[in-house]
């Protein structure tokens, strides 16, 4: 293998000085210094890290790991099932006001056929002779000894109008 006379130096992954002392760990940077090759005339140098700036690199992954599990537990779970609540309200919000109709149609139909003087023909005569009649019955029990004697006056009228009739039958018969 031929190596050639002129070698490139490439670096990697840092553009700094190699005498510069690490913010990490306070050693030089050239001790953090891998070199491989020549490759093709190529030089390859690469800093590896130190172990306190490895932990600020794992801290770092472990942080984006917590954030991508949150994104997907928000995004991908709790949307989803945020979104089944929110049909399962309207659902029941939706069965509600069918509930609501339903009684709202129980209310008109009870005002219309709740009151019979509307559709059943002569209803309303027969109660107002019923309300006229307790009219009458409630002033009886009030004054009992007017009753007691409008009864017998009117037990008079009748017992009288019979004989009429009785008499005028008898003088019709005797012609």
């Amino acid at each position: 293998m031929n190596t050639p006379a002129a070698v490139r130096i490439e670096r990697s992954n840092f553009e700094g000085s190699w005498s510069d002392v690490c913010p990490h760990c306070g050693k030089v940077q050239i001790e953090h210094r891998v070199t491989h090759g020549p490759y093709d005339g190529v030089l390859y140098e690469h800093r590896m890290p130190c172990r306190p700036e490895q932990e600020k690199i794992r801290g770092a992954q472990r942080r984006t790991v917590v954030t991508i599990r949150v994104i997907i537990l928000i995004g991908w779970m709790l949307v989803p099932f945020l979104y089944l609540l929110l049909q399962q309200f309207v659902a029941i919000v939706g069965w509600i006001a069918f509930g609501i109709g339903i009684l709202q149609l129980c209310v008109v139909t009870i005002k219309l056929f709740g009151d019979p003087d509307r559709w059943i023909p002569g209803h309303k005569k027969k109660k107002t002779e019923e309300l006229r009649n307790a009219h009458y019955i409630y002033h009886c029990e009030q004054n009992p000894d007017a009753f007691a004697r409008l009864r017998a006056e009117n037990f008079e009228r009748e017992e009288n109008q019979r004989h009429a009739q009785k008499s005028s039958a008898n003088k019709k018969s005797v012609e």
